[in-house]
């Protein structure tokens, strides 16, 4: 853990990049051609990364983006442990989608309280609202973002009175 590579390493070809246990870069390494972010156990990128080709973004363990890092190409999101995404991929990937999403099936059903306190596919909201039994069912337009909303559900970001709200008032 807690590993550096060495000053002066060529990371300009880098498309896939993980650091783990408080890894990092060396400040100015290169990093424009990454799609592909994993970050865990409180690992981040130096001030100033470019991470404007990032596809793919998983955060575990405490880990962050630093501030003003774009996630305008981020359509992938994982989290967990503690880790959060910047507001904006929030709002653009999952807080934001909620009430389109919510719309696309079975609303009310999707919105029972008992959804919201489960651990496993059988009672998730999305299983609920798509009625279906994985979430490979779901209908291809809506499978990224009911990936994403899962994604941020396991992870604390996302809550049944923010998808109520996105959806307006339902008898649920």
């Amino acid at each position: 853990g807690g590993s550096t590579l060495p000053e002066g390493s060529d990371t300009s070809a880098v498309t896939a990049l993980e650091l783990w246990g408080g890894s990092t870069l060396p400040e100015g390494s290169d990093t424009s051609a990454v799609t592909a972010l994993k970050l865990g156990g409180g690992s981040t990128l130096p001030e100033g990364s470019d991470t404007s080709a990032v596809t793919a973004l998983e955060l575990w363990g405490g880990s962050t983006l630093p501030e003003g890092s774009d996630t305008s190409a981020v359509t992938a999101l994982k989290l967990g442990g503690g880790s959060t995404a910047p507001d904006s991929l929030l709002e653009r990937l999952g807080t934001g989608r909620l009430g389109d999403l919510f719309k696309a099936g079975d609303t009310e059903e999707a919105l029972r309280p008992e959804h919201w306190d489960c651990n496993d596919w059988s009672n998730c909201p999305m299983a609920a609202l798509f009625g279906v039994s994985g979430i490979q069912e779901i209908a291809d337009e809506w499978q990224r973002d009911a990936m994403n909303f899962v994604a941020l559900y396991d992870a604390g970001q996302v809550t049944r009175d923010m998808a109520v709200e996105a959806v307006g008032e339902v008898s649920a």
